[in-house]
């Protein structure tokens, strides 16, 4: 679902309605040939992240867990790589373990009921 071109050199591609994701919910998709991320917080803010772990390129689908399992970080935020341990922020998407690592992450915001994703041109 894809569209409306935008100010961040991509387009607006609609990913799912705004009630199918649920606060402290996390789900994938694809958008523009890139898997993505997306979770909403607590206060209902919507992130968007590329769902791969620059470690090793590997799949946050499928290796992704919610849990903190080298350090002293949040549970409830902190997203780990179960390939090799490395551990992300899902608030801001900075690395945790190691840190000076990121997630990237992607515009995104609600439009006539649904969530869209900013996936911008090149990246």
């Amino acid at each position: 679902m894809s569209d409306a071109a935008n100010e961040a050199g991509g387009e607006k591609h609609y990913v799912c309605d705004d009630h199918d994701l649920w606060a402290d919910e996390m789900t994938f998709f694809e958008v523009d040939q890139r898997k993505v991320m997306v979770w909403r917080d607590l206060e209902e803010e919507v992130h968007a992240y590329n769902a791969t772990c620059p470690h090793q390129d590997r799949d946050l689908e499928e290796t992704g867990k919610r849990q903190c399992v080298c350090g002293p970080h949040d549970d409830t935020t902190t997203l780990t790589c179960s390939a090799h341990s490395w551990e992300f922020d899902l608030e801001s998407g900075e690395g945790l373990n190691p840190t000076g690592t990121h997630l990237n992450e992607y515009e995104t915001g609600i439009e006539d009921g649904q969530i869209y994703v900013v996936v911008p041109e090149g990246s």
